[in-house]
């Protein structure tokens, strides 16, 4: 089991879920680079975990930073992202 009570197959399931190589090789609108940090999870209930890591996006040369944020729920078909959303760091 990992910290967030996932066994090993579930958090390989999961961290599949934030691989984006594929999205990105299907469309153009992908940043030059994407940095994800490292998530932290945490179980809400029975089958449902709060995700949420840093992330920072290059993009002809701008750099944004903030975090981002998943509820995964586990059904028969696997793991799902049911909300997600990001929250942004004010550039100083």
């Amino acid at each position: 089991m990992t910290k967030a009570g996932l066994t090993k197959e579930e958090a390989e399931k999961l961290a599949e879920r934030f691989t984006l190589a594929e999205a990105r090789r299907a469309t153009a609108t992908w940043p030059d680079t994407w940095i994800a940090g490292e998530p932290t999870l945490v179980w809400l209930a029975p089958g449902v975990v709060y995700g949420v890591y840093p992330y920072a996006v290059v993009e002809q040369g701008d750099t944004a930073r903030g975090w981002s944020e998943r509820v995964l729920v586990k059904t028969g078909g696997g793991w799902k992202v049911a909300v997600t959303s990001r929250i942004d760091r004010l550039a100083r």
